[in-house]
């Protein structure tokens, strides 16, 4: 909600694929910058381009990304650009 505009909608869904659960969170905030994604969920690592007028450390992401790997899983981002939102999918399996 943080890079959202006011009033912006933030989506959560949860589904169950292949033995796995995977929640899946998508805006239509500010998005990342393409040379952005790979670097995004290492430590105090934080987007450039208009994330970088945001508040923040740069740990929220590489958290998440510890914690999904500590259960087996994994976090991905996606985003077509800036302006364009920005999905975070978590992935969890359930053996």
């Amino acid at each position: 909600m943080k890079y959202s505009p006011s009033g912006g909608a933030v989506r959560v869904v949860l589904e169950l694929r292949d033995g796995e659960a995977v929640l899946t969170v998508a805006d239509d905030g500010i998005g990342v910058l393409p040379e952005d994604l790979p670097r995004l969920g290492a430590p105090y690592v934080r987007g450039t381009g208009r994330a970088a007028t945001f508040a923040g450390m740069g740990v929220g992401l590489y958290v998440a990304r510890l914690v999904a790997e500590a259960h087996g899983g994994s976090l991905a981002l996606e985003s077509d650009g800036e302006g364009k939102g920005t999905t975070v999918r978590v992935r969890l399996p359930l053996s």
